[in-house]
């Protein structure tokens, strides 16, 4: 209820809306209306894009941290959107803080892993752990910045990653992930969408079979209960990257 802020002087029934709102560069976004902009040529498009990105490309950048991966991925999706249109390095340099401590910050030869919070986990003491659509956000994210740049750095940590979230939330028996690492986190397959960003792009880098095989599994699930068209957005690459699996096992 009211997820984006300010619709609400309390909490319904003490636990339910939000009250306040906020800005935060993982609620923002701008590929749509740079796409807008390159197939009509209205310069709103990219003047608005533009304006999100050197909102969030500047001094909020000064001593970048973050909390979970879905900060860092949306921010670093909405950068490269305008980069792609603008070439400016302005938004690459921005992008590059963002991967700088993203990849400072990963556990070698696994993912990125921190203290479940409530929401995530109810148990007593938090499980460690991370979110699973949260970290295809990130992956997606730094996809997006290695189309760009080819670093090196990138293609070992998604690779690392993906392994990390199959077996922290791959749950083979439902063909799901689970919410976040907490073994008693919900399970359902709507979660495939986000993730398969994450996991066809590990298969794309590593050839690994094992990866193609969880991104057909999650994704036929998935299309078995559409309910969530926000996930559409994930469309185009997922049933490209299908597509290039050999022998198409989906069809």
């Amino acid at each position: 209820m009211g997820h984006t802020g300010g619709y609400f002087d309390k909490q319904y029934q003490g636990q339910w809306g939000i009250p306040e709102g906020g800005t935060t560069a993982d609620h923002v976004w701008t590929e749509g209306m740079c796409e807008y902009y390159l197939l009509t040529g209205d310069p709103s498009g990219i003047e608005a894009a533009r304006n999100i990105a050197d909102r969030f490309g500047g001094a909020t950048l000064n001593n970048y941290d973050f909390t979970n991966g879905r900060f860092p991925g949306w921010q670093l999706i909405h950068l490269m959107a305008v980069y792609r249109v603008t070439n400016d390095p302005y938004y690459l340099n921005a992008a590059r803080i963002i991967v700088d401590r993203v990849l400072e910050r990963r556990t070698p030869g696994s993912g990125w892993a921190r203290q479940l919070v409530p929401g995530h986990c109810s148990c007593t003491p938090r499980c460690h752990g991370a979110c699973s659509f949260m970290q295809g956000i990130l992956g997606i994210g730094l996809r997006e910045y290695y189309r760009e740049t080819a670093d090196e750095r990138i293609p070992p940590a998604i690779v690392d990653m993906t392994r990390y979230v199959i077996e922290q939330m791959w749950v083979p028996d439902r063909n799901a992930f689970r919410y976040t690492s907490c073994p008693h986190s919900d399970i359902t397959p709507s979660r495939a969408d986000a993730l398969a960003g994450l996991v066809l792009f590990a298969y794309e880098l590593s050839g690994d079979p094992l990866f193609a095989d969880v991104a057909v599994r999650g994704m036929n699930e998935s299309f078995k209960d559409t309910a969530d068209i926000a996930d559409l957005r994930w469309m185009p690459y997922i049933t490209y990257a299908l597509d290039r699996l050999p022998q198409a096992p989906h069809r």
